[in-house]
């Protein structure tokens, strides 16, 4: 399953704390698979599709689109702040689960 750092739940969390979003909204994981690969896409959403995989961390939702499940279950979500903007990125979770 995919992991979630701290990182990246401080960021989601800065995120659906914004004025206007509603109560429940999180991070939206989808994408399409390509011939040259998987381009993900990441968006804020009010709330999952149906069939997608919802993962929750510290009052933090994550919602996967279900075609990438399988594609980033041994992936972790990080985030930080590269040159003034904040940045999501997805890597492989080390065998030790971490």
């Amino acid at each position: 399953m995919l992991a979630i750092t701290p990182g990246a739940i401080q960021a989601i969390q800065g995120l659906t704390s914004q004025p206007g979003v509603p109560d429940g909204a999180g991070l939206k994981i989808s994408g399409q698979m390509t011939p040259e690969g998987t381009a993900i896409e990441l968006s804020l959403v009010e709330a999952p599709e149906e069939s997608d995989q919802i993962l929750e961390a510290e009052d933090t939702k994550v919602f996967v689109a279900a075609p990438l499940a399988p594609v980033l279950d041994d992936k972790i979500l990080d985030a930080g702040v590269e040159e003034g903007k904040l940045e999501f990125k997805l890597a492989r979770q080390h065998p030790n689960g971490s």
